[in-house]
């Protein structure tokens, strides 16, 4: 019986046998040219400079009319929040590392909030940073596309060690960088810092699962916890999932193999959390201590009592199934105008469930939604189980929101992170069958046709069921172009599986994949994408409007603390801006953004100027525009307008500049005045909250609210709330603001985080101040630390006896001290865990060569 031969994987292994004819009794090479396979022969190990030079074209192409044109990437449309938040952010946080040094303690954030959480956790907004504030809007662009490089990077790492073809590697890569999920969320710039840290998850996982090379992962989870804590709880539970179909992939059910690992990661992933305590301690505490998480506004009762197996509304399902095929199938980021019954107003082009930021971001290349079945059907056991748990863990929580909302931690109604998994683990699966494919050379014909079928009968259903009043039905070239694309897969795929073409085919399948993530991308940030320009920047408008010019003006003739209310806003997006006082330089009462300060929030709720229960109220938080007599007390001793108009009674006009007017609050109270009479929080609450709440306002203006357990440490006269005349006259007014400034703190020194007060008292008082309650504030008086109360519903108060009073107040983020040791400690203990093991290799090395 004649030995079989050997076969060999690789594409070139068809070796050419030399034929001998009968009649001329010659040799004729009758077989094939041998073909040397590309990816895996030709490039080698130089496969990651394929793939660097494919992203960075791609990148360069995608974002060209903003890194050399004259777009910045800021957007006035859904994306909003890049103008509305993340940029006013960063440029506070760049002049404020300047002017203060680390971020602590800002009066620019409402009426003035830590802001060390989430502020230097993302070592790319370093660079950020380093730009200066004039100059980071230009940077913005660069840096999206710098973390989109390296995610495309590290997943192609993640994917060799894993053992992956080159040409698989390179395709997994390339789609990860494009996915949905991190080119929609580059308009939200966290979302690619997110899609850079889960790659190197995965790949540190590895490292230290096939290498023993432990030390990248403690780095990783260091990075996650440095971030936000959130993400690293996510990254947990990724981990976690990921690590255990490994190991199950691995050594089956012989669980005894799994705990080594898991005890590795757990004291690994220790290490990383105290090495990032210096960070996140003030972030947890920011966290567990808003109005989303523990306040009012939670949605967690609501969403944890929904039902396990209830199915997602109709609207919500056909958007994810257009949103697998393409970012853009159901209508784009920017808006257009509607008319109404009540006039014209903007409405989004985008008409899927939510909007086009939150909605399902679930594309990740139509390839792997024809490359799938092929990976269930070529694989078989273990793996091919495995294949199916990991897209059942991605689809399930799709169908069934119950699990997305758990995923939360029923936080919200939320997809964002949970869309980058999901596209994890269709690349996966996806570039798995690819490898399969080429190693066991065929294609499942039937199964391709049948999937192509189902994929484009997927594209013909119902859409303009999610249509909403004025917007427009599915794009039918769009989908044209989608179903072009879907028969140009399925015919360079079919091919892949006869060797003849095998070769020509993985390069036409690379060319075709990097043309649809690029073309499909590119709606993403079309052309007519409304953007601050260039040139828009540099022009006396938005954010650069005369407000900057005004603020200078007050600035060069007032030195003392005060804060100024605008009755404009600054910012040119669809959605109205609330952090002007970040970029324009002056202390405001306004606050978007994720966390704020609870006790502010308890403040704004308590004087019905926000409903704390709506959770979206506590993260928009209006300020006290609306609220003049509120402003007193808040310090507001200016505000800004464009037309003067007799609502700013007790206002005079004193400059303008450019199209503002500056007005100054004739009874304007410093930062610190005093009270000598004092009112209950229960008998305070119940006053009307509601229109009209001007009994609560004129209270403030007569006695401090104290917390029902605070009274007795206060020597003061109860106020008698049957007293208040409603009819509340501006002599009145002038009045109780006269007895409140009889006695205020003249400030010596101050900074955001230190300020040095004299105050002189001819009889026992409280010392009210306007900044939001925070434990972390600590407070001397005439040298003897002092407790700090709340006072008018969640600011600061102090009783104070008679007599001259030197106050001392200074800011540290919470447990500041403890958790900078407990940081060094971790860096202490990850130094001597790599000390530790050097000396292992080289005693290992020496008795291995003895």
């Amino acid at each position: 019986m004649a030995k079989k031969q050997p076969q060999n994987n690789s594409a070139g292994n068809n070796q050419a046998k030399p034929i001998t004819t009968e009649s001329t009794n010659k040799k004729v090479n009758l077989q094939p040219t041998v073909v040397v396979d590309f990816f895996e022969v030709i490039l080698g190990k130089k496969a990651i400079f394929l793939l660097g030079a494919l992203l960075l074209v791609l990148l360069l192409v995608l974002f060209g009319s903003f890194l050399f044109g004259d777009k910045l990437f800021l957007f006035k449309d859904i994306a909003s929040d890049t103008i509305n938040f993340y940029y006013p952010r960063h440029y506070n946080i760049s002049q404020y590392i300047r002017e203060e040094g680390l971020p602590k303690w800002s009066f620019s954030e409402g009426m003035g909030q830590n802001i060390l959480p989430y502020s230097i956790g993302d070592p790319f907004n370093w660079i950020l940073y380093a730009m200066g504030k004039d100059n980071l809007a230009f940077g913005i662009v660069w840096i999206e596309l710098l973390k989109l490089f390296l995610a495309g990077i590290s997943i192609f790492k993640f994917l060799k060690i894993l053992k992956f073809t080159n040409h698989s590697s390179i395709i997994g890569a390339l789609a990860y960088s494009f996915s949905g999920f991190l080119v929609v969320g580059s308009g939200w710039y966290d979302f690619t810092t997110q899609g850079f840290y889960f790659a190197l998850l995965l790949l540190s996982f590895e490292y230290l699962f096939q290498k023993n090379k432990w030390w990248p992962f403690s780095i990783v989870v260091f990075l996650f916890a440095f971030y936000s804590p959130f993400y690293l709880y996510l990254a947990v539970i990724l981990i976690f999932i990921y690590s255990t179909m490994r190991m199950v992939d691995e050594y089956g059910a012989n669980i005894k193999k799994y705990f080594p690992t898991y005890f590795m990661m757990l004291g690994l992933g220790i290490v990383g959390v105290l090495m990032g305590m210096v960070m996140l301690v003030s972030s947890v505490d920011q966290m567990l201590n808003s109005a989303r998480v523990s306040g009012e506004a939670s949605f967690f009762s609501t969403l944890s009592s929904k039902s396990l197996f209830s199915f997602a509304e109709q609207k919500h399902n056909l958007t994810a199934i257009a949103r697998l095929f393409a970012n853009d199938l159901v209508g784009d980021a920017n808006y257009h105008a509607v008319n109404t019954a009540q006039g014209s107003m903007n409405a989004n082009n985008f008409t899927g469930w939510y909007n086009y930021l939150e909605a399902p971001a679930l594309y990740s290349g139509l390839f792997t939604l024809l490359l799938i079945p092929q990976a269930i059907i070529l694989s078989s056991g273990r793996k091919r189980m495995l294949y199916i748990i990991g897209l059942l863990f991605a689809i399930l929580p799709v169908i069934f929101p119950f699990f997305r909302y758990a995923f939360w931690l029923f936080a919200g109604d939320y997809y964002r992170t949970f869309c980058l998994f999901f596209s994890m683990a269709f690349i996966f699966v996806a570039v798995k069958a690819l490898d399969l494919i080429y190693n066991e050379r065929k294609v499942n014909l039937l199964a391709l046709g049948i999937s192509l079928v189902f994929l484009i009968m997927l594209l013909f259903l119902p859409f303009s069921n999610v249509k909403e009043v004025g917007s427009n039905v599915i794009d039918g070239s769009f989908r044209n172009i989608l179903i072009m694309f879907l028969l140009a897969h399925t015919f360079v795929i079919g091919g892949l599986g006869f060797a003849d073409y095998r070769q020509t085919a993985r390069i036409a399948l690379l060319g075709l994949v990097s043309l649809e993530l690029l073309i499909i991308s590119s709606y993403t940030y079309h052309s007519e994408r409304p953007v601050i320009t260039k040139t828009e920047y540099n022009q006396k408008v938005n954010y650069n409007d005369f407000t900057r010019d005004a603020v200078a003006k007050i600035k060069q003739k007032d030195n003392s603390f005060f804060r100024i209310s605008k009755y404009y806003q600054s910012g040119p997006a669809m959605h109205g801006s609330m952090n002007d006082a970040k970029l324009q330089g002056y202390y405001g009462t306004m606050s978007y953004q994720s966390f704020n300060q609870k006790n502010y929030i308890r403040f704004l709720g308590d004087m019905g100027i926000i409903d704390r229960k709506v959770e979206h109220e506590t993260r928009w938080a209006k300020g006290l525009q609306e609220n003049p007599l509120v402003q007193i007390i808040a310090s507001n001793k200016y505000i800004l307008v464009k037309q003067i108009t007799p609502n700013f009674p007790g206002h005079t006009l004193i400059d303008s500049v450019g199209d503002v007017k500056i007005l100054r609050n004739d009874n304007y109270l410093p930062l610190g005045f005093t009270y000598d009479k004092m009112l209950d929080s229960s008998t305070f609450h119940k006053l009307p909250k509601v229109n009209p709440n001007l009994q609560r306002q004129i209270t403030l203006l007569k006695s401090i609210v104290l917390d029902d357990k605070d009274v007795a440490k206060f020597k003061l006269e109860k106020f008698d709330v049957s007293k208040i005349n409603l009819n509340y006259t501006l002599e009145e007014l002038s009045a109780d603001v006269t007895a409140l400034r009889s006695d205020t703190l003249k400030i010596e020194k101050f900074s955001q985080n230190n300020i040095v007060g004299i105050i002189s008292l001819s009889k026992s008082k409280a010392l009210f101040l306007s900044i939001p309650y925070d434990p972390s504030w600590k407070l001397k008086v005439n040298g003897k630390s002092t407790d700090i109360l709340i006072g008018n519903l969640g600011l600061m108060a102090v009783p104070l006896e008679k007599g001259k009073h030197k106050i001392e107040l200074s800011f540290q983020p919470p447990y500041w001290d403890l958790s900078w040791i407990v940081s060094l400690v971790g860096f202490v203990l990850f130094g001597a865990l790599i000390f530790v093991n050097r000396i292992y290799i080289k005693r290992k090395k020496n008795a291995s060569e003895s």
